[in-house]
């Protein structure tokens, strides 16, 4: 069959020009690979990743006696209790633990390290415990 085919010029020409085509290709890439080894390309070397985001250390807060660091909460911010509060805390009777998080004293939201300092005397604590995510108010007296 691939006899009849061919017994035109013009088919020969085009399967001739094909097998060319094919070989010089072939060629190509052999040469290609000689110089770069297995892979017909460069090798891509891509950037290193960068390493892991490092949290922010903890803070103390002396009116407290904790240690915290601040988390988005809603569209203002959080303090996430980092450790036990403090045998003498005001904050030891309510039974806080690592992972709770102090949504705001008297009502006003915690943006930076001063909102949480500034409060003395008696104060509103509304919180959230890390395991029932309901909040909770206590008052305490921060001598």
């Amino acid at each position: 069959m691939l006899g009849t085919v061919l017994k035109s010029k013009p088919a020969r020409m085009i399967t001739i020009a094909m097998v060319a085509g094919v070989v010089s290709l072939l060629v190509q890439n052999a040469g290609v690979r000689a110089q770069y080894g297995r892979r017909p390309y460069p090798q891509v070397y891509y950037p290193v990743p960068a390493p892991p985001y490092d949290p922010q250390p903890p803070v103390w807060a002396e009116n407290l006696k904790i240690y915290y660091v601040f988390e988005p909460y809603y569209n203002s911010q959080a303090i996430r209790l980092t450790a036990y509060p403090a045998p003498d805390s005001p904050l030891a009777p309510l039974g806080l633990a690592p992972g709770d998080r102090i949504i705001n004293l008297d009502g006003l939201p915690l943006n930076t390290p001063t909102d949480v300092l500034s409060h003395r005397y008696l104060t509103t604590v509304q919180y959230l415990h890390c395991h029932s995510n309901f909040p909770d108010t206590a008052t305490v007296d921060l001598h």
